[in-house]
């Protein structure tokens, strides 16, 4: 990924995709823009402008959209 990229995704310019590895394998969580990250979790804002309060953690993916 370029540094562009990865500062569009920081400032909330560019669609992320939020995953969780599961034992059954990857589940979608959602998609959207980065709002901003809290300690601990990512808020994310789907197209419909839903935001998503997602928590951090070692089964967490995220990756571009």
């Amino acid at each position: 990924m370029s540094l562009r990229a990865f500062t569009d995704i920081l400032r909330g310019l560019r669609p992320i995709t939020v995953s969780r590895r599961t034992s059954d394998g990857v589940t979608h969580v959602v998609t959207g823009r980065l709002l901003r990250e809290e300690p601990g979790r990512l808020v994310v804002v789907d197209a419909s402008e839903t935001v998503h309060h997602v928590h951090t953690h070692s089964d967490l993916i995220v990756g571009r959209a």
